[in-house]
C-alpha cells in the first residue's frame, strides 16, 4: 500500500508579503495604543506617540512600512483628530493610524481625503480606534466604515469603561 503526502505551500510571488505586513503593523500599532490609553486615563498619546507606546509594542519594526526600505523606513501616521483626546465609543470607526508617503517617526497628520497610492497603487492600510484594521482601496475615503464584506481584521473589542 502506498500513502501519498501532498504538501500545499502557500503561493507567494513577493507582492503579498508587504501587504500583509502593513496591515499587521497598523493593527499592532492600534492595539498598543489601546493598551496605552487604558493605562493613561483613557487618553490617546500626545505628539510622541511612537515613543509613548514603545513599552506596549514588541519591537520598532512595526513602525516601518516594508515598501519604504531604503527611503527612511517609516510610513505610518497617527490621525490628528485623536491626538491627546479622551477615548469614547463614538470614535470606534475613527481612523487611528494610516499609511503615508511622508517618512518620519512620531508623525501626526490630518487624514487625507483619499487613500495614498501605496502598494502598487492599489490600496493603503488603516487601523481604527476600535482596534480593527483594513485595506482601503485607491481613491476611497479612509474614514468610511467598512461594509460587512470588507477586508477587516477586527480584534477583540476593548471595554474601556471598566
Amino acid at each position: 500500500m502506498v500513502v501519498l503526502f501532498v504538501v500545499f505551500a502557500p503561493y507567494d510571488d513577493g507582492r503579498r508579503r508587504p501587504r500583509s505586513l502593513c496591515l499587521s503593523n497598523v493593527k499592532q500599532l492600534a492595539t498598543a495604543t489601546l493598551i496605552y490609553i487604558e493605562d493613561h486615563d483613557q487618553r490617546f498619546p500626545l505628539e510622541n506617540w511612537a515613543d509613548a507606546t514603545q513599552t506596549y509594542r514588541k519591537k520598532d519594526d512595526m513602525l516601518h512600512c516594508p515598501e519604504n526600505e531604503g527611503r527612511g523606513g517609516y510610513g505610518y501616521a497617527m490621525n490628528t483628530a485623536v491626538v491627546g483626546k479622551a477615548y469614547n465609543f463614538d470614535m470606534d470607526w475613527t481612523v487611528l493610524f494610516f499609511e503615508t508617503e511622508v517618512q518620519a517617526r512620531n508623525l501626526i497628520m490630518n487624514l487625507p481625503g483619499r487613500s495614498d497610492d501605496k502598494h502598487a497603487g492599489q490600496y493603503s492600510a488603516v487601523s481604527y480606534c476600535n482596534g480593527a484594521a483594513r485595506y482601503v482601496p485607491k481613491g476611497q475615503r479612509p474614514e468610511t466604515p467598512p461594509s460587512p464584506k470588507a477586508d477587516v481584521s477586527a480584534g477583540p473589542r476593548h471595554d474601556l469603561r471598566t
